[in-house]
């Protein structure tokens, strides 16, 4: 099982994790803006007994000229640096 870690920063106001597969979605708009970078921290947890979990950082930067929204259709993964820690 997959979750979004509730923090100071209000992450899970913008993302959002299902929790089978792990696929990360916006729930709203990212704007550079507003805020230059995001991080966010998942964590997965087996259903073994007893249960065991991990967790994985994740930062999100961008040098985007528009507002990155739940509706956008296209954008280019050079606009991005993700950085992933575990």
């Amino acid at each position: 099982m997959y979750s979004i870690e509730e923090d100071l920063l209000n992450s899970t106001d913008y993302f959002h994790i299902e929790p089978q597969e792990g696929t990360v979605y916006l729930k709203r708009p990212l704007d550079k803006e507003t805020k230059d970078s995001h991080h966010f921290t998942v964590v997965a947890t087996d259903k073994g007994t007893p249960s065991l979990s991990t967790t994985a950082h994740v930062w999100i930067t961008g040098k985007f000229d528009f507002p990155l929204s739940v509706h956008s259709i296209c954008f280019s993964l050079s606009d991005f640096t993700f950085f992933f820690s575990a």
